[in-house]
């Protein structure tokens, strides 16, 4: 094994995570902010077999150890549930063997300060941010410039395209709109007098990650995952017990008893 730098001390280092829409983002920063590392893996259905080699090459590569890293900045929902719940499984695991605090990232947040980082806007300037959330559904949540940082006005939503567009028309101020929730439902937004259309793939910034892992409050709790939508599994969860020659309603008691059962172990 490489021998460790001894520039960085130990704990000195924050890692970000990120896989909330399918691209898996891994950001290794020194205390300065200095970025050490940044990856952008574009692989939705191996970011689990990518994510653990992909940091313990990071590392090995830097000649550093996974006791370097003190803090560790995951960027909790709304997105993908796979996607979160392997940031945030890898997160509470590296936690428990070096003792790294954790912090929850809103993904919502991160683009808009990405989008206000790229372009100048003026006090005031509504930023709306769409991102798919499934089919005819997106996740919604409005902001406005201030200062340097992008303020939320209410929390994020559940809505139809259809909708965001009727509330956006009706806006006394057009409102800047970003996301892949827009990209994936540009019809829905034709008509608008000023859309704002990025890239399906458009994701948060390293330099907007850092800066939010830098004003975020680390603990030693487990991050609470930000799920708007249920989960398709649960929503389809008759359909499938059915196809099993299980009566719906004792699958979906059988899941509700589950989910109250407390864990016997928290390691």
């Amino acid at each position: 094994m490489a021998k460790i730098e001894q520039h960085y001390a130990p704990a000195s280092l924050t890692l970000v995570l990120n896989a909330a829409e399918g691209l898996l983002q891994i950001v290794l920063a020194a205390e300065t902010g200095r970025v050490l590392c940044a990856q952008d893996w574009d692989a939705p259905v191996r970011s689990t077999e990518i994510l653990a080699p992909a940091l313990q090459q990071i590392l090995q590569g830097l000649a550093l150890s996974p006791q370097h890293v003190g803090r560790i900045a995951c960027v909790k929902g709304p997105g993908s549930f796979t996607g979160i719940r392997l940031t945030l499984a890898t997160a509470a695991a590296l936690s428990r063997v070096v003792g790294a605090g954790m912090a929850g990232l809103d993904y919502m947040q991160a683009l808009a300060l990405t989008v206000g980082q790229a372009q100048a806007y003026h006090a005031g300037q509504p930023l709306w941010v769409l991102t798919h959330a499934r089919r005819d559904m997106v996740h919604w949540q409005r902001f406005v410039w201030q200062g340097s940082a992008p303020r939320a006005l209410a929390p994020v939503q559940l809505a139809s395209p259809a909708e965001v567009a009727a509330q956006a028309q009706q806006s006394p101020v057009p409102p800047v709109l970003t996301g892949s929730g827009l990209a994936r439902n540009a019809a829905a937004f034709a008509g608008l007098a000023c859309p704002q259309a990025l890239a399906p793939s458009f994701a948060p910034s390293h330099a907007a990650l850092l800066a939010l892992a830098a004003q975020a409050h680390y603990g030693h709790s487990d991050i609470e995952p930000l799920y708007v939508r249920p989960c398709d599994a649960v929503d389809n969860l008759p359909r499938m017990a059915e196809r099993q020659g299980i009566c719906p309603e004792e699958a979906q008691h059988t899941l509700a008893s589950l989910l109250a059962v407390k864990p016997a172990s928290f390691i």
